[in-house]
């Protein structure tokens, strides 16, 4: 239901503002009713007519001199557009500096009357959104699960296994047949059996031989090829397959086993734990890849003690997210899906309805926690760590090789800055909220 908070005379002459009514629409919406009087009008109708005046080129004049009703018949079309634009944007600055309000969506005009009328007031309703005034209740002792963190040996094994493994030595193979384990070459393409006109042409790609990468059938029958054979195998694409067009169809496939490789991993000493970090034992590789683990682990708890705390903190705290913010950040969200199935190799194609409105319901999830944790910041008078903010600088800059001041000048000028600024003050909200929490 629309709520009259304030009515207003109209401003007398000179002053900056002309708001005769805020309407408080919702919680997120407001409208402005705004007058210019028709003397304001008329000054600011003489400021812009002489800017024409000054610019004209009209034949049998100089350059500034033609009669101003000559340059007002002539430029009347943009002398009024520039006008409305102009009283437009001058009351509607000066109304919201005076009633301290900040749109966070461009505001819809609607014009009461005709705009210019003459020896009328310019009058016109303004209505945007902006931010709720949040009253945040129970953000201190959030209920939280205290989770102990353990590393195992199995967990030191397998890194050091993924380590050997990424560092191994690819060489030519002795045998022949291919064997589990060995890496084989192979060139090979294939053709629908439904439609022989569907083919793919024969190309080169390595596999670890018993790996499951392959289709079975194909496995099986290169696994009974000899090096530098060429057989033509069966081999049915599972229902599941990433191409949709391929999932369940049989195909023929034309393949060449062109070479066999064999993998060899290096030792797992103090030798390669030196090779990866000079001067270091492989207890201290070990001690190392604990902590980092350890790390790893801290951080996903982290994540999700955040995730929780948000969302315990939206249910405590239920408010309306700007429909103009909930939209821009379902964009973003579109956007980056597009963008993540093209990078994958998936067609390009409109998102679902079901994707729309999940991706809606996490924009307007997003919306809520970032107005919920920006005034948690200012009820708690965070601010944003200086040292911190310095020591994100100076990676960034090592990571860049550049200079802290060349980085600093080149996050300001990408506008990356204060998104840096937000992310740090987010980081130290968290911190608050995390150790005023209440752990079980």
């Amino acid at each position: 239901m629309e709520r009259k908070v304030q009515s207003e005379n109209a401003l007398a002459d000179g002053s900056p503002s002309g708001v005769k009514q805020v309407d408080q629409l919702s919680n997120t919406r407001i409208r402005l009713t705004i007058e210019v009087s028709p003397e304001q009008v008329e000054q600011h109708e003489r400021e812009t007519t002489r800017k024409y005046v000054h610019a004209a080129r009209i034949p049998g004049f100089r350059p500034g001199k033609a009669p101003i009703n000559l340059v007002r018949q002539k430029y009347a079309g943009e002398i009024k557009r520039d006008l409305v634009s102009h009283l437009l944007e001058h009351s509607l600055t000066e109304a919201l500096k005076e009633k301290n309000l900040s749109p966070i969506s461009r505001p819809k005009i609607e014009f009461k009357g005709t705009p210019l009328a003459e020896g009328s007031p310019f009058a016109y309703e303004a209505e945007f959104e902006v931010e709720p005034e949040l009253t945040l209740k129970n953000y201190q002792a959030i209920p939280l699960n205290s989770v102990p963190i353990e590393v195992t040996e199995d967990e030191v094994t397998k890194t050091l296994a993924q380590i050997r493994e990424r560092l191994a030595v690819i060489e030519p193979a002795a045998e022949t047949k291919p064997e589990k384990g060995l890496i084989a070459s192979i060139e090979a393409g294939y053709t629908l059996l439904s439609d022989l006109s569907k083919r793919e042409p024969a190309k080169m790609f390595s596999v670890e031989v018993g790996s499951g990468v392959l289709l079975p059938e194909l496995e099986a029958g290169v696994m009974d090829m000899q090096v530098g054979e060429k057989r033509r195998i069966e081999a049915t694409f599972p229902s599941d397959y990433r191409e949709k067009e391929l999932a369940g169809q049989r195909a023929v496939f034309d393949c060449h086993l062109v070479e066999l490789k064999k993998k060899t991993m290096p030792e797992l000493n103090d030798t390669l734990a030196s090779e990866l970090n000079k001067g270091e034992t492989l207890e201290d590789l070990k001690n190392r890849i604990k902590e980092e683990i350890r790390a790893s682990k801290e951080a996903q708890i982290r994540r999700q003690h955040q995730n929780k705390a948000v969302e315990f903190l939206i249910d405590q705290n239920p408010f309306e997210a700007p429909s103009s913010l909930v939209e821009a950040q379902s964009q973003k969200l579109e956007q980056w899906l597009t963008d993540e199935r093209s990078k994958q190799g998936q067609p390009s194609e409109a998102l679902t309805q079901e994707e729309v409105q999940s991706l809606r319901k996490r924009a307007e999830y997003l919306v809520k926690s970032s107005l919920i944790l920006k005034q948690i910041a200012v009820l708690e008078n965070l601010s944003v760590d200086d040292k911190k903010y310095k020591e994100r600088v100076q990676t960034i800059a090592t990571q860049l090789n550049r200079t802290v001041d060349e980085t600093e000048k080149l996050l300001s000028g990408r506008g990356v800055s204060e998104q840096l600024r937000d992310e740090i003050l987010t980081d130290q909200v968290f911190d608050f909220l995390i150790k005023h929490a209440k752990f079980t």
